[in-house]
């Protein structure tokens, strides 16, 4: 339904599922490097609290 009424482009479903999946975890799993080279510790709670609302505002734009 959403591709259809143009709120999702037509992509492979799974794309989608593996974008939002890598987009969850890629900061936790690069977290020593991303320290390393910005200072951010994204392991915090703080972080991890900012991160979910970004990944939620991206994503589901309308229902964050």
């Amino acid at each position: 339904k959403l591709q259809d009424s143009g709120h999702l482009p037509r992509v492979d479903p799974i794309s989608v599922v593996l974008m939002v999946t890598a987009a969850c975890q890629m900061p936790f799993l690069l977290a020593p490097e991303i320290l390393a080279a910005t200072g951010k510790n994204f392991l915090t709670q703080a972080a991890i609290k900012d991160h979910a609302d970004a990944v939620t505002k991206i994503f589901l734009r309308n229902g964050g």
